[in-house]
C-alpha cells in the first residue's frame, strides 16, 4: 500500500506532467496557429506572405512543358486587323489580313540539331521561304527561294569571320553570348527560397519600424469574392493617416532603391534585353530607370504629404494564405489578389473614387493560360488579352490568342502549334558538300563576292514581297496600334496623313441620306466620342461640331432625346471638313419630314 508521503509525490508528479502537456499544448498551438497572436503579429505575418506570392506569380508564367528527346513541330501565325471597329464602316480589307507564317521545326536536343523551315504566304501562296539549321556547331541559313545552298559558319570561327564583314567590334563581341544564351527568363528571375525569407524579412522589419502608431483590428470569417467565387476569410487591418500610409510608402521605396536582390534581378533583365534585343541599337539602362522612378515617386509623395484622412492596407487571410492585399485611401483603392483553387488565379486592380480604372488577371491551370489587361484611365483605353489553350499526351497541341484593341482598332493573332515526339526524322536535314557553303572557311575576295550576291537577290526579294502585300498597309497597322511613330506631320495638325484619312473614314458613310429615327441613332453612337456641340441653324436643320479629341456627354444625350422623342421624322446627314486640316469639322443634320 502506497504512504501518503509516496500518495503527495505522485499527485506532484501529475501535476507537473499536466502542466508540462498545457505549456506544450499552448506552444504548438501558438506556433502552429494564430490563437493568441495579437492583431499586429497577425497583421504583419500575413503580410509578410506577399513574398511567396510574388513567387506564385512569376511561377504562373512558367512554361512546364519541357521536351528533351526528338521532336517535329508545325506552327501557324495568322493576323486579322480591323480598323472602325463596331461601326457600319467596319474595315477588314487591309493586307496583312491576307498574310501567313507557316514553320516546321526538327528538334534534338541531345544531338544538337535544329532546323526550322520558315515559309511567308500571302493569299495562301507561297513568296518567300527560309530555312535555318544549327547541325552540332555549324549554324546555317538559306533562302530557298534564291539559292539553293546553305550558308554556314562554324561556332568557333564566328567572330573571326564576322570581322570580315562590316560589323562593329561591339556587335561582334555580343553574337557568341547570344547564340549560347539561355533564353527562359524566368530562370534568372525567380528568387530562390533564401530570397524570399530575407525579402519577407526585410520589408516586413520596415513595416514594422514605421507602423507603430498605426491602428489594428480583426475581423473573422469575412466573404469577398475571388475570381468570381466566394471566399470566406479572416481581414486584419492597419488603419494611418494619409501622412503615415506615405511615410511607408518612402520608406518602403526608399529600401527598394537599394535591395541587392532586386537589383540583381534588374541587373540580369538588361543583360537579357541587351542580348537578345539591342545587338544594333543603344541599350536602355534599367537600373537608372527603375532608380529614377522610385526617386520621383518619393519627390512627388512628399509634395504631397499632407492630410490626416484615414487610410487603410487590409490583409485577407484563407487558410493560413494571404489571398487578397488592399490598400485602400480615399482617392484610390489598390487590391492583389493571388488565389490557388485547381491552379493559379492572379488579379491586380485599381480603382478611383470607386470606378475601375484598371485591371489585370492572370490565369493558368496547367492546360490554359490566360492573361487579361485592362485600362480603362487613360484617354485612349486599351485591352490586350493572351490566351493559350494546351492538349496533352503523346502528342501536344497549343493554340494561342493575342487580342489588342485600341480606340476602334482591334488585331488578333493566332498561333497554332503541334508537337509530335518522334524516334527518327522522316526527312532529316544532312550537310554536305553539295548543299552547303562554309563561309569562315572562304578567302577574303570570295566572301566578298557571294555575300554580295547575297544582298543584291535578297534586297530584289524584299522589295518585290513589299510591293505584293502592300507593305504601307502593314506600316499603316503599326501606327495605328502605336508600335510606329509616322515621322510625316501634317503640317499645322499634328497628325499625320494617314491618321487624317482614318479619321474621316468612319463619317464617309455619314453623306446617305433619308435615315429612320433608329439609323439616326446608331450614327449619333458612331460620332458621339467627337461631338463636342450643336447648334440649331434653322427650325429643320442642326450643326453639329466635331473634334477628333474631346466629346460632350450632355450635349450627346440631349441629342439622342431630341431623336427619340419622334419614330416618325427622317433625316439627311452630311459632313463639312476644316479647310486647314482636312479632318471632319461638322455633321450637317436636317430633318426631312
Amino acid at each position: 500500500m502506497m504512504t501518503k508521503k509516496g500518495k503527495k509525490k505522485m499527485i506532484i508528479a501529475l501535476m507537473v506532467i499536466i502542466l508540462v502537456l498545457i505549456i506544450a499544448a499552448f506552444v504548438v498551438l501558438y506556433l502552429m496557429t494564430d490563437m493568441f497572436k495579437s492583431d499586429k503579429t497577425l497583421f504583419l505575418k500575413y503580410l509578410g506572405k506577399n513574398a511567396e506570392n510574388l513567387e506564385t506569380v512569376i511561377e504562373t508564367f512558367e512554361n512546364q512543358e519541357v521536351i528533351n528527346n526528338k521532336c517535329e513541330k508545325n506552327t501557324e501565325i495568322k493576323v486579322n486587323y480591323i480598323e472602325n471597329l463596331g461601326t457600319t464602316s467596319e474595315n477588314t480589307s487591309n493586307a496583312i489580313n491576307n498574310l501567313k507564317i507557316a514553320i516546321d521545326s526538327q528538334n534534338d536536343k541531345e544531338n544538337e540539331y535544329n532546323y526550322n523551315n520558315i515559309k511567308l504566304l500571302n493569299n495562301e501562296e507561297q513568296i518567300m521561304n527560309i530555312e535555318y539549321i544549327q547541325d552540332k556547331s555549324n549554324y546555317g541559313i538559306k533562302f530557298s527561294d534564291l539559292f539553293s545552298q546553305y550558308l554556314l559558319v562554324e561556332h568557333n570561327n564566328i567572330k573571326e569571320f564576322l570581322k570580315k564583314t562590316e560589323m562593329t567590334d561591339e556587335q561582334i563581341e555580343k553574337i557568341p553570348d547570344l547564340l549560347e544564351k539561355d533564353f527562359n527568363i524566368l530562370n534568372g528571375v525567380k528568387f530562390n527560397k533564401e530570397e524570399t525569407e530575407l525579402l519577407k524579412s526585410k520589408y516586413t522589419k520596415v513595416i514594422t519600424d514605421n507602423v507603430g502608431t498605426g491602428k489594428f483590428t480583426k475581423q473573422k470569417n469575412q466573404k469577398i469574392t475571388i475570381n468570381q467565387k466566394p471566399v470566406f476569410v479572416n481581414e486584419y487591418t492597419l488603419t494611418l493617416t494619409k501622412e503615415q500610409l506615405n511615410n511607408l510608402y518612402v520608406k518602403v521605396l526608399e529600401a527598394a532603391k537599394e535591395d541587392e536582390i532586386i537589383l540583381k534581378r534588374i541587373e540580369y533583365l538588361q543583360q537579357y534585353i541587351n542580348e537578345i534585343n539591342t545587338i544594333f541599337d543603344e541599350p536602355i539602362n534599367l537600373k537608372d530607370i527603375f532608380i529614377a522612378n522610385i526617386e520621383k515617386n518619393i519627390e512627388d509623395i512628399n509634395k504631397n504629404n499632407i492630410g490626416n484622412e484615414e487610410t487603410k492596407i487590409v490583409i485577407y487571410e484563407n487558410a493560413k494564405q494571404t489571398v487578397r492585399t488592399s490598400i485602400q485611401t480615399p482617392d484610390y483603392q489598390i487590391d492583389m489578389d493571388v488565389f490557388q483553387d485547381n491552379g493559379k488565379y492572379i488579379e491586380f486592380s485599381r480603382k478611383e473614387k470607386d470606378d475601375e480604372v484598371q485591371n489585370i488577371i492572370i490565369k493558368n491551370d496547367g492546360n490554359e493560360f490566360a492573361v487579361n489587361i485592362e485600362n480603362k484611365k487613360e484617354k485612349e483605353p486599351y485591352t490586350l488579352n493572351i490566351e493559350t489553350i494546351k492538349e496533352t499526351g503523346n502528342n501536344i497541341s497549343k493554340n494561342t490568342t493575342i487580342t489588342y484593341e485600341i480606340k476602334d482598332y482591334k488585331i488578333e493573332a493566332k498561333i497554332a502549334q503541334k508537337i509530335k515526339k518522334v524516334q527518327e526524322f522522316e526527312k532529316q536535314v544532312t550537310l554536305i558538300e553539295k548543299n552547303s557553303i562554309q563561309l569562315d572557311a572562304l578567302q577574303q575576295e570570295e566572301l566578298d563576292s557571294i555575300l554580295n550576291k547575297v544582298k543584291e537577290n535578297l534586297d530584289k526579294k524584299i522589295e518585290s514581297i513589299k510591293e505584293e502585300i502592300k507593305i504601307e498597309d502593314i506600316q499603316e497597322v503599326e501606327r495605328a496600334l502605336g508600335i510606329k511613330q509616322d515621322r510625316s506631320r501634317l503640317e499645322g495638325s499634328g497628325i499625320t496623313e494617314a491618321e487624317k484619312n482614318r479619321f474621316n473614314s468612319k463619317f464617309q458613310f455619314l453623306k446617305v441620306g433619308e435615315l429612320s429615327n433608329e439609323e439616326m441613332l446608331k450614327t449619333i453612337e458612331v460620332f458621339q466620342e467627337n461631338l463636342v456641340s450643336f447648334e440649331a441653324i434653322s427650325g429643320t436643320e442642326l450643326k453639329i461640331e466635331i473634334d477628333k479629341n474631346n466629346n460632350n456627354e450632355e450635349y450627346v444625350k440631349v441629342l439622342k432625346d431630341f431623336v427619340e422623342k419622334d419614330n416618325r421624322k427622317k433625316y439627311n446627314v452630311e459632313v463639312q471638313y476644316d479647310d486647314e486640316t482636312g479632318l471632319v469639322k461638322y455633321v450637317i443634320m436636317k430633318i426631312v419630314t
